[in-house]
């Protein structure tokens, strides 16, 4: 049995009043600088970087 981890850094688009994973990063340092392009690229929305703890997946 192989167990996978999952990308536990994530951005989170959190206008409008809700909150949608826009996408995940295996460490914080890609997460932080994706976050700056996309301030950059799309800066009518809010964006927010979280350490969301998922499960381990079991592949196998």
């Amino acid at each position: 049995m192989q167990t996978t981890l999952t990308k536990p850094w994530a951005i989170f688009c959190t206008s409008d009043g809700q909150s949608k994973c826009v996408a995940r990063f295996f460490n914080r340092q890609d997460a932080e600088d994706y976050l700056k392009f996309l301030c950059r690229r799309v800066p009518q929305h809010q964006f927010d970087v979280a350490y969301d703890k998922q499960e381990l997946i079991n592949n196998g």
